[in-house]
């Protein structure tokens, strides 16, 4: 195994040493034969354009990074900043239903990385969560997005994954008038359920022009709207569960208890549909002044608002698990079996804004002062509703063959199934949950020489931001029937009519019938009284209401040398974070009737000194070696800093229980060590870099029960206390290859207008959670954290045409742990995805494109420990079809 896992690693740094000199090779015969060639202008357009600016940022790059750019009209084939930095080596992201939301950078999940606008801070809008949801923001917006993978001491040190920078265009990027635009039509596979679908859409425009009698004004206005409207197949077994049937036909849920000779038994099936609506709206306004060459000075607006609905179909045909007879290793008979059938509509509306004011005074050539103050604000909404119907019969018996990826269920009474009489209400629930969150930050920086072509130079500045994160449950409310009349109602009324196969076919010859979600609404409106709210509002407002709030001070100063080979930087950052947490926290007394909620104030405070040095030597003109270090910060979730919880006392048992989060924790604190070795090819267009890196990671937080003993009226209690702590450490390490080839003209002039693009990251980690009886389990992987991810692309660009064709591949990785059991752990599997690119000049500024979407297919299964499959997505495929203008 470790030989086998040296050759995987040792590989990429074959190809890195063989690559060049082959290349250098072709090069200098081509060279030798090129004595009677007329050499023209060559205008380099679309995805070429793209990769030779990304080419340029890259080397030209104080820090480690990858970048992303616009092309010649400005735009991306992706759809978002989320979407298009999938492109990026080491980049994953976390997905719903096929669109990509959330980016993960070096196996560290988006909570771990900084986003930032033009230097702004982007307030997060995940539910308790530190990230921001990147598919808000339209890719037409950016003029070039960073992520940097090393640090130095003038950047926020609040990132252990990277800092993903988001760089919008300027008035001044060009000397004429900009104005490109993009319209399309999107045509999904999976169209056709119970609710029609609207047709997909999308534009994006950009604008920017300079203005006044100098020119000394200018402005940038852009605006993107994107809606799509799709199905999403999630065929799976019922709750993802599994029991184990010993030989003596007691049953068991734990992997890790079973026997040898345990059976793994399937609770049955179910069948989801999903109608995915997502809509994006979002714009940008930047007004600029520029007097002179010493000032300048950019008032900038934006909005994004995302709102993303499900409609959920879902239906389970499931077992008693004491009804089981004639059971083998991959069959059985159930003889009394379950049935619910249910409609969900789950929203998840997101919006962030945000005003800032920055510049730049350049009073002479050595020295400048920039400046930024940003107010911006993230909201998040999500309701829910759903109503459910249950039954359990004889009847509804079964027999299940479980030797395939899920478990094929044939029902003994097919007529049974689609009796609604057998079918009882169940529940009626709703809730609205809010999650806002205001940031604003004030920064000033004084560069000397800091852009000098030699020498030394300096940097130092200070630097206020101001988070605060509030969440509330506006109401939750769980219905349950109270009458005579509302125990009896069955789904009869509430059918839509549309009935169809599940895809795949889990229950053979079975077609499915579908509720009717407004036809429930209907009857709710005139039988409300019939139903019985379990909830107290007042109890569930309470418990679920928290305020966190941050101030962070930070000031650095950091010091720069460029020689003729070498160059390096070297700082120091310090940052202090003031925490207040404010909520409720429920007691619950034996000796008192009456539980109550309290409001509870904590507060916390921790003081960071974060070194950074990167160095880069030019081993040549072609060759560039990079080395860094750095120590960066990863706060607590909001989440983990809330003061609710539970505090309940037993006086009779003397024993006391708290359950409840921790706003003392404390960030974890990340060494991250980085090595890059750089070619950049001289006669050929293109580059190979390959890395590797590796972050020690202390303060890292688990859910901890500590046993104590306290003293309460002179007696004393025993204490069972679970909360977040700071209970272990991590470590990470990796390679990154990265190799762009943007012409294969040195090996024949007929592949001139052929290139190509790799990268490649694996990623390994060394991660212990501590179990809720004090023991430590290894896991597979930090959350999240894929082991190997892939992205290659083959680009063709004759004369008006411009072809693409992108795949990505990520590996399984863990998205929960469970303290109790690994059984109880969830992964995402294996995720291939294959794009299509096509576009062609039509002239005079037109562009027709044809963009094909998924054409593998590649679902996300997630899977449960030990490789059983719980339950998959298929969102099937796409295309899209548009015109693009540019003046």
């Amino acid at each position: 195994m470790k030989y086998k896992k040296t050759v995987v690693t040792a590989l990429p740094m074959f190809v890195l040493a063989a690559i060049p000199a082959a290349m250098a090779q072709a090069t200098q015969e081509a060279a030798d034969n090129k004595d009677d060639l007329v050499i023209e202008e060559v205008v380099v357009t679309g995805t070429r354009l793209q990769n030779q600016r990304a080419l340029e940022q890259k080397r030209n790059a104080e820090n480690i990074v990858d970048v992303i750019t616009a092309d010649d009209i400005g735009s991306l084939p992706d759809f978002s900043v989320a979407e298009a930095l999938t492109r990026v080596s080491g980049v994953s992201v976390e997905e719903r239903n096929g669109d990509a939301e959330f980016v993960v950078v070096r196996g560290l999940r988006s909570d771990f990385n900084y986003l930032s606008i033009d230097g702004g801070v982007v307030p997060s809008t995940r539910s308790g969560g530190r990230a921001t949801q990147l598919s808000i923001i339209p890719s037409y917006v950016i003029k070039n997005t960073e992520v940097v993978k090393s640090f130095s001491a003038d950047m926020d040190g609040n990132a252990i994954g990277g800092q993903i920078l988001v760089n919008t265009r300027s008035a001044y990027d060009q000397n004429k008038t900009y104005f490109a635009a993009r319209g399309g039509l999107g045509f999904f596979e999976h169209d056709e359920g119970p609710a029609d679908t609207d047709q997909a859409k999308r534009w994006d425009f950009a604008f920017a022009d300079t203005f006044g009698d100098a020119d000394q004004f200018g402005v940038v206005i852009s605006g993107s709207h994107l809606n799509q409207d799709y199905y999403t197949y999630l065929p799976g077994v019922n709750w993802g569960e599994y029991q184990f049937m010993e030989a003596d036909g007691s049953l068991g849920k734990l992997s890790e208890e079973a026997g040898a000779d345990a059976i793994r038994v399937p609770s049955g099936n179910q069948y989801y549909l999903y109608k995915n609506q997502i809509e994006r709206l979002g714009g940008l306004v930047k007004l600029e002044w520029q007097p002179n060459d010493v000032f300048y000075a950019a008032l900038t607006a934006y909005s994004f608002e995302e709102k993303d609905s499900e409609d959920r179909w879902a239906g389970s045909v499931y077992q008693d698990f004491k009804a089981l007879e004639e059971v083998t290793p991959t069959s059985g008979l159930v003889t009394k079996g379950k049935l619910y059938q249910a409609y969900f509509f789950q929203g998840d509306d997101n919006e962030v804004n945000s005003v800032s004011l920055s510049g730049r005074w350049t009073p002479n050539y050595d020295s400048s002062v920039d400046f930024l103050v940003v107010s911006s604000d993230g909201s998040r909404s999500n309701p829910f509703d759903e109503f459910r119907f249950f039954a359990t019969s004889a009847d509804l018996a079964y027999r299940y063959d479980s030797s395939g990826e899920f478990p094929v269920i044939t029902l003994e009474n097919p007529a049974a199934f689609n009796d609604p009489s057998y079918l009882k209400a169940n529940h009626h629930k709703n809730w609205l949950q809010v999650n806002d969150q205001e940031a604003s930050q004030a920064k000033v920086d004084y560069s000397y020489r800091m852009d000098a072509d030699a020498g030394f130079g300096f940097k130092t500045g200070v630097s206020y931001r101001e988070d605060e994160r509030t969440q509330d449950m506006a109401y939750y409310h769980e219905y349950k029937p109270n009458s005579a009349e509302s125990k009896g109602l069955t789904p009869a009324e509430f059918m839509s009519g549309y009935t169809a196969s599940f895809s795949p076919d889990l229950m053979p010859g079975q077609q499915i019938s579908y509720l009717d979600y407004q036809k429930f609404l209907s009857y709710w409106d005139s039988n409300q009284e019939q139903w019985r709210d379990t909830r107290s509002q007042a109890d569930e407002m309470l418990k679920s209401e928290y305020g966190v709030k941050e101030e962070i001070t930070a000031a650095y100063l950091m010091g720069r040398y460029r020689g003729d080979h070498l160059h390096f930087n070297v700082g120091m950052r310090y940052e202090e974070t003031d925490l207040t947490s404010v909520g409720y926290r429920e007691h619950v007394d034996e000796d008192d009737s009456n539980d109550t909620y309290r409001e509870v104030t904590e507060r916390n405070s921790y003081r960071n000194w974060l070194p950074s040095a990167n160095l880069i030597w030019d081993l040549s003109d072609d060759w560039r070696l990079r080395a860094s270090y750095s120590r960066s910060l990863g706060r607590a979730e909001y989440k983990d800093l809330t003061v609710l919880g539970r505090y309940e006392i037993d006086h009779g048992m003397k024993k006391i229980s708290i359950r409840s989060d921790n706003p003392a924790l404390k960030p974890r604190i990340s060494d991250n060590f980085d090595l890059s070795l750089e070619y950049y090819f001289n006669e050929i267009d293109g580059a190979l870099a390959f890395g590797v890196y590796q972050k020690d990671i202390e303060n890292e937080i688990f859910q901890r029960v500590a046993n104590y003993t306290e003293t309460v009226n002179g007696e004393a209690y025993e204490v069972s206390d679970r909360r977040p702590d700071n209970a272990n450490s991590a470590k990470l390490s990796g390679i990154e290859l990265g190799f762009t080839l943007n012409s294969f003209d040195f090996i024949a002039p007929s592949l001139a207008d052929v290139g190509f693009t790799l990268n490649y990251s694996n990623i390994d980690s060394e991660f212990d959670i501590e179990m809720n009886d004090g023991s430590l389990r290894q896991l597979d992987g930090m959350v999240y954290q894929p082991k190997n991810i892939a992205q290659a692309t083959l680009f063709w660009t004759p004369n008006k045409f411009d072809f693409k064709l992108a795949y990505r591949y990520s590996d399984a990785k863990l998205v929960t742990t469970s303290t109790s059991s690994p059984t109880y752990d969830e992964f995402i599997g294996d995720t291939n995805k294959l794009d299509f690119h096509a576009s062609y000049k039509l002239g005079n500024g037109w562009k027709a494109f044809f963009d094909a979407r998924n054409l593998l297919n590649g679902g996300t299964p997630r899977d449960l420990a030990y490789g059983e499959t719980s339950w998959s997505r298929d969102y099937g495929r796409s295309i899209w079809i548009g015109a693009s203008y540019k003046y």
